[in-house]
């Protein structure tokens, strides 16, 4: 059991910070650009966490939110995805995080600054 645990934190740390265009089709990829637009353009209230970033999401995007983050991982599996929904919220906070080099990526992609 411990190798095993050895070689897949292996196997995570040398994962590149890339995304594979190719984990789509066509179809899907046109539907992610406009589900992108959707959901990255309702980010708000950015704030940096020790290996990425968390963001509030209103929760009238939740399925929307689960179909993005479902292409999302599949073409950029060097992320972690979390979403935590509070009894009574508006909004949903959604974290994405990785390795090292994920948070500058995150920053970069979706134009993430603190205030």
């Amino acid at each position: 059991m411990k190798i095993a645990t050895i070689l897949f934190s292996l196997t995570a740390i040398a994962q590149p910070i890339a995304c594979n265009l190719n984990a789509l089709t066509a179809e899907e990829r046109k539907e992610h650009a406009a589900l992108s637009r959707r959901v990255a353009g309702a980010f708000r209230e950015p704030s940096a966490t020790a290996d990425g970033w968390a963001l509030s999401v209103p929760v009238e995007l939740l399925p929307d939110l689960a179909k993005w983050i479902d292409s999302e991982r599949k073409c950029c599996p060097f992320l972690r995805f979390s979403v935590v929904v509070e009894p009574g919220a508006t909004a949903a906070r959604l974290t994405l995080s990785g390795r090292e080099g994920v948070k500058d990526f995150l920053a970069e992609q979706f134009r993430l600054k603190t205030f």
